[in-house]
């Protein structure tokens, strides 16, 4: 049986972790948006000059669509989580594909994805899957993980 106390503070690690991760992501949208304008490309919506990345189907100037981003891939992040914490999967490279995957798969969903907005979405999930591992991933699982120390040669006292 689990623990009770352990079952709300994974709950509450992971939560924070999705947290972190949306937040990372929409921050490194922005910083690729400044980017790519910086650099004179255009990348998403042109009414306003390309400034902006389409990313599931909203231009994001900022974080003022940080709730219809987190809302549309939560589904895919709340099956991964309860996963990680049952299997207790805690690899970055799991993390990594996961989210990338469900960033990836959420776009493919709108009508006019295209290669590169997958792809764009990918790279994002990247960085939402690597900033969910750090704060959450590495101690997945409702059971504590225990250690075990190779046992002392003979002879040699503490």
């Amino acid at each position: 049986m689990i623990p009770l106390d352990r079952l709300l503070w994974r709950l509450f690690v992971a939560s924070c972790g999705f947290s972190v991760a949306v937040v990372a992501a929409l921050a490194a949208t922005v910083v690729a948006a400044l980017s790519l304008t910086r650099f004179g490309l255009q990348a998403g919506d042109a009414a306003d000059g390309g400034s902006t990345i389409a990313l599931f189907g909203w231009p994001l100037a900022g974080i003022s669509h940080i709730a219809d981003f987190a809302g549309t891939v939560f589904a895919g992040w709340l099956a991964f989580a309860v996963l990680a914490e049952v299997f207790a999967l805690r690899g970055l490279l799991v993390h990594l594909v996961a989210f990338a995957g469900v960033a990836a798969a959420v776009n493919l969903l709108e009508p006019a994805a295209t290669d590169g907005a997958v792809r764009f979405a990918a790279a994002i999930g990247f960085v939402a899957g690597f900033a969910h591992w750090l704060i959450a991933g590495r101690t997945a699982g409702f059971r504590p993980t225990t250690r075990t120390l190779a046992p002392r040669p003979p002879g040699d006292a503490p």
